[in-house]
């Protein structure tokens, strides 16, 4: 006010005096002046600018609130505006869903309503739906609790769950072994041609040469002695090797059965080659093996042993019989059929006694003792290896005999030790 000098004051105070009068009037008349329908107009001109435009309602872009004499509706909240016109909205809509079922019903039949063009079917979804103003109560729906269910219910569910579970299960493990037991088939079929017809391996694998001699105290300080402790953990390792292909090979295996197969060719072998009964034996003997038998046939005969008693006074125990040597053969690397070598040492006590006729074979021939003696009992140590043809069944899950796989006497060796010196045939 000081800025602008006297004539601002003597304004001023004429605006305080016309106010003070309009008061003093509006107090005798008992109630406010009427004002002008440009009351805001004569106000700003009276009080320089100043004077605060009356507030009026935000209208909506409505046509109907612009021109003069609006109705009610631009006097309402912005909220109350937008509910009245989307009720509008759908009160025509239904009026024109009516009016073209009542036309179709004049027609004779009732369809549904022409569809609607995509961007009318989103704004019909949003005018279904509409927006709650922010000053308008809100009402949260409280959130449904899941049914609650019995003990006993939840137990069942968990069983028939748990059993269906099994049921794919089983059918996964069916597929499968079916599939395996196909590829094995297959694979069975193209070994049919060369591999089975392979009875022996034809040779002996690292054969065993006896017990080794202990190793002295300085066997690390000399070259000698590395060397022999080498071969010895190379044989503990190969032989571990061809028990184990056993094992993962022939169905129903144990470490027994080696020694119960031993036993059983031990004895039917050597009653036939004492009776001269080779022919029994052909299958339970490999090639080479029963070319020397018959070699030794006729050698007996060449000296004149024209008969041979040959008996065991014990029967053989198993727990006797010593598993010493091992060894695994591929005969082909493309081979799926391999052969497994096992050398056992049978201790037996037995009687020998070969016998020569006398007298030129007449009614009143007899029998003179050509070696052995049958009323002496001999302790024996024999050394056997015997050989069993195996299906390689690395990347199968099952166990396969190969036609013709049994377990067959591969050798017969002479060892130099003492206990290995025994009469029999």
């Amino acid at each position: 006010m000081l800025r602008h000098g006297p004539q601002a004051l003597t304004a001023g105070a004429a605006r305080v005096r016309a106010a003070a009068a309009s008061l003093l009037q509006w107090q005798s008349a008992g109630g406010p002046p009427a004002a002008p329908a440009s009351w805001a107009l004569q106000q700003q001109a009276a009080y320089g600018g100043w004077a605060a435009q009356p507030r009026q309602p935000r209208l909506l872009g409505n046509p109907a609130c612009l021109g003069a004499g609006a109705p009610a509706l631009c006097a309402q909240p912005a909220w109350a505006q937008q509910h009245q016109l989307t009720q509008q909205q759908q009160q025509q809509q239904q009026q024109q869903q009516q009016k073209y079922q009542q036309q179709q019903q004049r027609r004779g039949f009732v369809a549904s309503p022409p569809p609607l063009a995509p961007q009318a079917a989103a704004q019909h979804q949003r005018q279904r739906q509409p927006r709650q103003h922010p000053d308008a109560p809100h009402h949260h729906p409280q959130p449904q609790q899941p049914p609650r269910r019995e003990p006993e219910a939840d137990a069942r569910a968990a069983e028939a769950e748990a059993e269906a579970a099994a049921a794919r299960r089983d059918a996964i493990s069916s597929k499968v072994d079916a599939a395996a037991d196909a590829a094995v088939a297959a694979r069975l079929t193209q070994l049919t041609r060369l591999d089975f017809k392979m009875k022996a391996a034809g040779f002996l694998i690292q054969p065993y040469k006896g017990t080794p001699p202990p190793l002295g105290l300085g066997w690390p300080l000399s070259k000698e002695g590395r060397k022999q402790a080498y071969e010895r953990v190379a044989g503990w390792l190969a032989m571990g090797y061809a028990l184990a292909s056993l094992m993962r090979s022939v169905p129903g295996f144990s470490y027994k059965d080696v020694k119960q197969a031993g036993a059983e060719l031990f004895v039917t072998v050597n009653r036939a080659l004492a009776m001269g009964h080779l022919d029994s034996i052909s299958d339970l003997v490999v090639p080479t093996e029963y070319k020397r038998m018959f070699n030794d046939r006729e050698r007996w005969r060449k000296q004149k042993w024209d008969r041979i008693d040959w008996r065991l006074e014990e029967e053989l125990s198993l727990k006797a019989i010593a598993v010493v040597h091992g060894r695994f053969a591929k005969v082909h690397r493309d081979s799926q059929v391999s052969f497994v070598q096992i050398t056992l040492q049978i201790p037996s006590r037995q009687r020998f006694a070969a016998y020569t006729k006398k007298g030129g074979g007449g009614a009143g021939a007899g029998w003179a003792l050509a070696a052995g003696d049958p009323s002496e009992v001999v302790d024996a140590l024999d050394t056997w290896v015997i050989e069993r043809k195996i299906f390689d069944a690395r990347g199968t899950k099952q166990k396969l005999n190969p036609p013709g796989a049994r377990w067959r006497v591969a050798a017969r060796l002479q060892l130099d030790e003492p206990a290995a010196a025994g009469k029999g045939p």
